[in-house]
């Protein structure tokens, strides 16, 4: 069952047998890059309110994007499949993606993946934009 509610700018999904499932996801354009916000759980039932823009975004020529992780609860292999994959299309196309501002246990859980090793990531907005040129 699915349940698409779109209230002050949050979408919501209920699938059979959970709960429902806040999520929100903000871009902004920060003039020489892009800073994209998802709140909430980056997950199967969620994925799909931020795959295309993010893809779109990624495989642009020379693009920029800044992922902010501050509001993120929690990251599935879904929404980790997601993210690489925008990572490598942003590389392809001579752009840069950096992970910014990633909550304490995401972080570890990353580092434990050794995702670090791959992805950019930084524990604030003013390293990430060094690391993307800014």
């Amino acid at each position: 069952m699915r349940n698409n509610d779109i209230k002050s700018g949050q979408l919501a999904y209920d699938s059979v047998g959970s709960d429902a499932v806040d999520f929100d996801f903000i871009e902004e354009d920060r003039g020489s890059y892009i800073k994209l916000c998802p709140k909430g759980c980056i997950n199967t039932a969620t994925v799909k309110f931020m795959k295309k823009r993010l893809y779109d975004l990624s495989c642009e020529n020379d693009c920029k994007i800044m992922l902010s992780l501050k509001d993120v609860k929690s990251i599935d292999s879904v929404g980790l499949g997601t993210i690489i994959t925008a990572h490598k299309n942003c590389a392809h196309c001579g752009g840069v993606m950096v992970l910014s501002e990633l909550p304490p246990m995401i972080s570890k859980t990353m580092k434990m993946l050794s995702m670090d090793k791959y992805l950019k990531m930084t524990s604030d907005d003013k390293e990430a934009e060094s690391l993307l040129g800014c």
